[in-house]
């Protein structure tokens, strides 16, 4: 019988604003622990203690670099998934619910200064992020960061 736990998360879809381009979206490139890769948005787990608003501000800050975004959003949504794993002490299947809650920072800042978790990043046009994102989460949150910018024009 698989052993289940529940984490909660934060992801932060960073973008910046260009005359050429419109609203540019940054992914960070990492590899999985299968030797494959993926594009994802900065994510992290919540410290205890911590509200997720503070998390993602901190894991912002961590994975690249940006210490004063020029704007902060919650996006007032939340994903929630399932994955499955083997614990490496017990062998067992561990099945783990991820509550993720989703904000968006804006910068001006076209370099970033990366955690050792990736290993590149690249800034892409919407169309692009959503199509090279892996994970439904970070699409979902792309579309409402659009929809919230959409409203302030």
């Amino acid at each position: 019988m698989a052993e289940k736990r529940t984490v909660y998360s934060v992801q932060i879809v960073v973008f910046r604003r260009t005359t050429e381009d419109g609203i540019l979206i940054l992914g960070l490139h990492k590899i999985a622990q299968d030797g494959g890769y993926y594009w994802q948005s900065p994510r992290g787990g919540i410290d205890k203690n911590e509200s997720p608003a503070d998390a993602a501000v901190r894991e912002t800050r961590e994975e690249t670099g940006i210490e004063k975004p020029l704007g902060f959003f919650d996006l007032e949504h939340s994903h929630r998934f399932d994955y499955v794993t083997t614990d490496p002490e017990t062998g067992k299947q561990l099945v783990t619910t991820v509550t993720e809650y989703s904000f968006a920072v804006e910068t001006d800042r076209e370099d970033i200064v990366l955690s050792d978790e990736h290993t590149g990043y690249r800034w892409m046009t919407l169309e692009e992020s959503m199509a090279v994102f892996d994970f439904e989460g970070n699409r979902q949150a792309v579309i409402r960061i659009l929809s919230l910018l959409n409203q302030d024009s």
